[in-house]
């Protein structure tokens, strides 16, 4: 399965860059090879679905709260996450805290170069 490297991320507080975000992994999901959101492994959408739980929770005030990410990376169900995000020690509470970052999506029949070429 490839997998996408995120090396200066947004600040994911603001639903534009979110949406930004997506929009790039909805762009990938649906090239001519791809097997499609089913086979995409995203940190992010997992995250959001945990602190939607928490209804005192907004994305503005806790979204990078280290008690937050503590948390959810702590989660049995969660823990598969943790490697594929990289946090900085040095950022203050609720600041973002998210250097780089990983996805991944699946791609089916791309046994040439030339096919791999149509991706992207």
């Amino acid at each position: 399965m490839p997998t996408f490297y995120v090396m200066n991320p947004p600040d994911l507080r603001d639903a534009s860059a979110r949406a930004r975000l997506n929009e790039l992994i909805y762009r990938l999901e649906h090239t001519e090879y791809s097997i499609g959101r089913v086979s995409t492994n995203f940190w992010l959408w997992e995250y959001q679905r945990f602190l939607n739980d928490f209804p005192n929770i907004t994305y503005t005030t806790g979204f990078y709260d280290q008690k937050n990410l503590y948390d959810f990376f702590s989660q049995f169900d969660y823990q598969q996450y943790r490697p594929h995000v990289k946090m900085s020690a040095n950022s203050s509470n609720g600041e973002p805290c998210i250097q780089a970052f990983t996805f991944q999506t699946s791609f089916y029949g791309l046994d040439s170069w030339d096919k791999r070429q149509v991706c992207f």
